[in-house]
């Protein structure tokens, strides 16, 4: 009787730390790598964050969201404002992860 209690008790404390620690240190592992593969956002994440304080042009209105051209290449960004129409001079304010968030250049 006694063992068994204890039997139940270890697995049911060793069971979640099993499955947490397996859950963790998975998706590092060559197997965990190839049936686990990483999401095209999460390989991104770093790829933008060079452009704050850069310039581009709307390439579709952002209404607020909308693609741009930023060092050449398009990316979807969102607005601070409410609209920006196409072909306006944006400059970017910041990155966090994926999302690109710009405002309009006022023209001088």
């Amino acid at each position: 009787m006694v063992a068994g209690c204890i039997g139940v008790a270890v697995a049911v404390l060793d069971v979640p730390v099993l499955l947490t620690v397996v859950y963790k240190l998975f998706p590092e592992t060559r197997l965990g790598r190839r049936v686990m593969p990483i999401p095209e956002a999460h390989k991104r994440t770093h790829e933008f964050d060079n452009l704050v304080g850069r310039t581009g042009r709307v390439l579709t209105p952002l209404r607020p969201v909308g693609m741009c051209e930023l060092d050449g290449r398009r990316i979807e960004c969102i607005t601070e404002n409410a609209y920006v129409p196409k072909d306006k001079e944006v400059k970017v304010v910041r990155v966090e992860g994926t999302h690109v968030t710009v405002q309009a250049v006022e023209e001088a």
